[in-house]
């Protein structure tokens, strides 16, 4: 090819290119953007405000979930409590159980031999004395250790026009009480085996003094007589409980009464020996623990 006709060719393409440059257009990025935002741009904040009420009912959804969780596990705790303390309760409920039905019991009866005889001497001065036969027996399946024994017979107060053992109470209450407990280096008291009954014998006995002071103020049309009740308890270890323990008791109280046809009669007059006169249980007068 001749070079004019080159030369020619090149000048034509370059003008051709120069024609055609102006029209080979790129959008810069801001525009892209734009007509981005501009497509999407009615919607955009509502797809902002589901995605942000999304994660609010996410967030609510959790903190239910905690909410119920923390409440489960209270419950659950509280339901191990009960049944801690259930399981404790019946623990306590068998072993006292076992311990009513393993430890000894000891039950007393109680009779007159004697009297009452008025005036008789003692060392202190003149008693109404009266001689009592006590039969203790062992009832339970256990050994009872530390036993020890005790009753007087009291004379009855008038209070009021009335009789009243309020004295005899405060005395029953007082030599109970006191030995509820094995001393240090005291009188412990003997055992006694079950089913094998031990027999004794009491002289016991108020002073004549104190007899005569109630006869002179008891009630009206029984004037100069008196009436006696007698009281007493057995205190007692079972063998697998502590020395220094408190110990067991059976209490009892009894009127001295003389049984007639026509009833019971409480009175008698302060003098010489009465033979007629009984043990007769007072209403709650047994008890035991």
């Amino acid at each position: 090819m001749p070079e004019d006709q080159k030369t020619a060719d090149k000048q034509h393409q370059s003008q051709h290119t120069r024609r055609t440059t102006p029209f080979s257009y790129q959008a810069p990025a801001n525009e892209t953007d734009q007509s981005t935002k501009d497509k999407y741009g009615p919607h955009r904040e509502w797809i902002r405000f589901a995605v942000e009420f999304l994660a609010f009912l996410v967030l609510i959804c959790y903190a239910n979930s905690a909410s119920i969780q923390a409440v489960a596990n209270r419950r659950a705790a509280n339901a191990a409590a009960t049944a801690a303390h259930a399981a404790a309760s019946q623990a306590v409920t068998a072993a006292k159980q076992l311990e009513l039905s393993e430890r000894p019991w000891v039950k007393v009866t109680n009779r007159i031999i004697e009297g009452p005889i008025f005036d008789a001497p003692a060392w202190k001065g003149p008693v109404a004395r009266v001689v009592i036969e006590d039969t203790l027996e062992n009832v339970g399946q256990t050994v009872a250790t530390d036993v020890l024994s005790w009753e007087d017979v009291i004379p009855v107060e008038t209070v009021n026009g009335l009789p009243n053992i309020r004295s005899a109470i405060a005395r029953q209450n007082q030599w109970c009480g006191d030995n509820r407990h094995t001393p240090n280096g005291g009188m412990t008291g003997y055992v006694l085996f079950p089913r094998d009954p031990f027999v004794e014998r009491s002289t016991v006995g108020p002073p004549m003094d104190a007899v005569m002071k109630v006869a002179s103020e008891s009630p009206a049309g029984l004037k100069g007589m008196v009436s006696f009740v007698m009281v007493g308890c057995v205190a007692y270890h079972a063998p697998f409980e502590p020395r220094n323990a408190e110990k067991h008791e059976t209490r009892f109280i009894y009127w001295l009464g003389n049984m007639r046809p026509d009833g019971m009669f409480l009175y008698v007059q302060p003098k010489g020996v009465v033979t007629t006169l009984q043990l007769v249980i007072f209403p709650n007068g047994l008890s035991a623990d």
